[in-house]
């Protein structure tokens, strides 16, 4: 039998991100460029050992865009496997409320890490990657039902 930190050592690892689905009052999703992806994403990132994922939301969101935002209800957990079968990712994306203007005044970009953001409707995703846009499309429409969180896989919705 192994001691119980060699077992703890020798369970599988996934990685988990959080991160926060803001609006604007024409309900149009916040998008940020990273200076290190090809790709737009929503503020947030990777949550840190032993980091709930609703707090790394919270501080990803200060961190890219400077604003001290409480994270509201979790609106999708997102399941991604890559190529790779040992490449995958919980994705949690939490409701982040409807941004107003003084609040879109107040955000400041990370420098060196996000180039960019702006507000795009969520049928104009064509800047994010396919599955982080099918997630957002998932995650907006909870929102907006009042329904309870989705469970998705590739951003698919199952059950």
């Amino acid at each position: 039998m192994l001691p119980e930190q060699d077992y703890l050592a020798s369970l599988p690892r996934k990685r988990v991100s959080a991160a926060l689905l803001l609006l604007n009052k024409r309900a149009e999703l916040l998008i940020v460029k990273p200076s290190y992806r090809a790709h737009w994403l929503i503020p947030g990132g990777v949550v840190e050992p032993f980091e709930a994922p609703r707090a790394a939301a919270a501080r990803e969101a200060l961190e890219e865009i400077g604003l001290a935002l409480t994270p509201g209800r979790l609106l999708a957990i997102d399941h991604v496997r890559r190529h790779d079968p040992a490449d995958e990712c919980l994705h949690f994306i939490f409701d982040g409320g409807v941004l107003g203007p003084a609040e879109q005044a107040a955000i400041r970009l990370a420098a060196g890490e996000i180039e960019a953001c702006r507000f795009v409707a969520v049928t104009a995703l064509g800047l994010v990657e396919p599955a982080l846009a099918r997630r957002l499309c998932q995650a907006h429409g909870a929102r907006a039902e009042g329904a309870g969180c989705r469970y998705l896989e590739h951003g698919e919705p199952l059950g």
